[in-house]
């Protein structure tokens, strides 16, 4: 009987690993919030799919051959099968929820998904937390609070674009916790870069009858390479992470994930200015500012320090 998969206990390499994978998430929901503007979600997440799936298969295939693609069963089938609808249906509805709402309300939003995953690293995968992590989880907390302070009456105040964008990336990071807990265990059968490619060419299969492909020729040429960087965006940054959960547990990667709304937020302030045309600014006040920094200083608190099961890893 397989074991629930141990990881490696290399800290700085995994983190580092999860540093890439949130700098490129970061600046996602901003590709997303132009793109969606001029084409459905469906063709979006289905042409993300298609160039990621392209590119990991092409290293796969001279690295391993075509044989470790296709051989799933038992299982790794069961789990395959969660890893796609759950990355497929974060996509869409991650998408789908820019649509309503600001990239960084977006990107602070769903940050209840390392949430979930951090629960499912204690209950699944049996990770403990200290002290000084579990402090850094309630600080985490309070700031995505104080981040939506002063919209939390319209929030609640009946179906609007707030409310029905939240509720969605809601929805969206129940689906990535899902991927991201299934997608732990087949790292004890596969390497990483096998696993994603599987996940690619399966949400390549599962999106194409909702997806149309002609509407990528009617983008202007700034859509188009928004649209093909989406792809590498894809590869890079899941990539990076699957290998990250290598090397540390769920809830510190869970954690290290948490701090993607600054970088959201830097790159919104920056790009609002030099593209007015394409991106709106967040407006946000001083306290919604402080929220994002406690947001930020909660999850590396929890993220740095340390805790016993890595510490036995290492020796």
């Amino acid at each position: 009987m397989k074991r629930l998969h141990q990881v490696s206990g290399k800290r700085r390499y995994g983190a580092g690993l999860a540093f890439t994978s949130i700098i490129f998430w970061g600046v996602l929901p901003i590709v997303f919030k132009v793109l969606v503007e001029k084409i459905d979600v469906f063709t979006i997440v289905w042409f993300r799919f298609l160039g990621a799936a392209i590119i990991i298969s092409f290293f796969i295939v001279r690295k391993y051959g075509s044989a470790p693609l296709f051989k799933v069963r038992g299982v790794v089938l069961v789990l395959t099968i969660i890893t796609i609808l759950g990355l497929g249906g974060n996509y869409v509805t991650y998408a789908l929820g820019v649509k309503y709402i600001s990239p960084g309300m977006a990107v602070v939003m769903i940050q209840v998904s390392p949430m979930l995953l951090l629960l499912g690293g204690i209950v699944i995968f049996r990770e403990r937390f200290s002290s000084i992590q579990w402090i850094g989880l309630v600080i985490l907390i309070g700031g995505l609070i104080l981040f939506f302070h002063n919209r939390i009456v319209d929030i609640f105040s009946g179906a609007n674009n707030l409310s029905v964008g939240l509720i969605v990336i809601i929805i969206s990071a129940l689906f990535w916790a899902a991927y991201a807990m299934a997608q732990k265990q087949l790292l004890r059968y596969f390497p990483s870069e096998i696993v994603m490619a599987r996940i690619y060419i399966g949400g390549m299969l599962l999106f194409l009858p909702l997806a149309h492909p002609g509407r990528i020729l009617n983008l202007d040429p700034v859509r188009i390479g928004l649209l093909a960087f989406s792809s590498i965006n894809t590869v890079i940054a899941y990539g990076c992470f699957s290998e990250a959960l290598e090397h540390l547990e769920v809830s510190r990667v869970g954690l290290i994930v948490a701090i993607t709304p600054l970088v959201t937020l830097g790159a919104v302030a920056l790009l609002a200015v030099l593209f007015p045309e394409y991106l709106a600014p967040e407006n946000l006040d001083c306290l919604s500012i402080i929220g994002a920094i406690l947001v930020v200083a909660g999850s590396m608190l929890g993220s740095f320090s340390p805790s016993p099961s890595l510490r036995s890893g290492e020796e």
